[in-house]
């Protein structure tokens, strides 16, 4: 989960999950069941969709994190991630309980406090990320 000892590593661990299921859809075409095969392929879809959402701790969250932080490397670049994940949050909370999923509004209740708590230890992941800036 800490990927802040080396953010490349963290990128290529967040690209590989996306990537696997991508190779996965194009392997999907050795299935002979249609209805295996479409159920298949659109969770594969749907996986990567997720992922690529920019909320802390998801994939797409670690990625925008490396184009952004890895440009600039302040403090504001880290107050800019978590507004841009609490954003992504609520939408999701939103759309959850628009289209009244209960297995989606309990994955943004779990997403939402793991937000909160990243936002509540935010000056430690600050400190982290100058320290290895120094190693």
């Amino acid at each position: 989960e800490n990927f802040d000892d080396n953010i490349f590593k963290g990128l290529i661990i967040s690209i590989s999950g996306i990537v696997t299921n991508f190779i996965l859809i194009l392997l999907a075409k050795f299935i002979t069941n249609d209805y295996y095969k479409t159920i298949f392929i659109s969770y594969n879809r749907l996986m990567i969709i997720f992922n690529l959402l920019p909320i802390y701790p998801l994939d797409g969250y670690r990625i925008f994190d490396f184009l952004v932080y890895g440009i600039k490397r302040n403090r504001r670049s880290i107050n800019f991630m978590i507004i841009v994940s609490l954003s992504f949050c609520l939408l999701l909370g939103i759309y959850s309980l628009y289209i009244k999923s209960l297995g989606l509004t309990l994955i943004f209740i779990f997403l939402l406090i793991r937000n909160i708590y990243f936002y509540k230890n935010l000056d430690s992941v600050y400190l982290k990320r100058i320290i290895n800036q120094i190693k």
